[in-house]
C-alpha cells in the first residue's frame, strides 16, 4: 500500500527559498534541487526505515549533492515531513515540530 504523504507547512516555503537561491547561483541548479529532493521523496516512500532515526520516532534523510536534511516520521499509513533544512543550520532548527 502506497503510504500518504504531508509536510509541515513551513516546507514548502523552505524548499522555495532554498531553489530560488541556487538559482540565482547558476540558472538551473535550483531545479537540480527539485529534481534531487523528488528522488529522495520517491526512496523515502518507497523504503521508509532505510534512513536512521534521529530522535524519538523521527528520521533524517539527507540530499546528496545539496547540503540539505528532511526530517520526517512515518504514521500509519502516511508519511509527514516536518522539516526541510540547510544541514550546517543549528541542529535545535532540525527539531522544530
Amino acid at each position: 500500500m502506497k503510504k500518504r504523504l504531508t509536510y509541515h507547512p513551513l516546507v514548502p516555503i523552505q524548499l522555495e527559498s532554498a531553489v530560488a537561491w541556487y538559482e540565482e547561483q547558476v540558472p538551473g541548479l535550483g531545479h537540480d534541487l527539485i529534481s534531487e529532493f523528488d528522488v529522495l521523496l520517491s526512496h523515502i516512500l518507497i523504503y521508509p526505515n532505510s534512513f536512521s532515526i534521529c530522535f524519538k520516532n523521527f528520521r533524517q534523510a539527507s540530499l546528496k549533492r545539496f547540503p540539505y536534511i528532511v526530517l520526517y516520521e512515518e504514521k500509519d499509513d502516511s508519511l509527514y515531513i516536518y522539516n526541510f533544512i540547510h544541514a550546517k543550520q543549528h541542529p535545535g532548527k532540525r527539531k522544530r515540530l
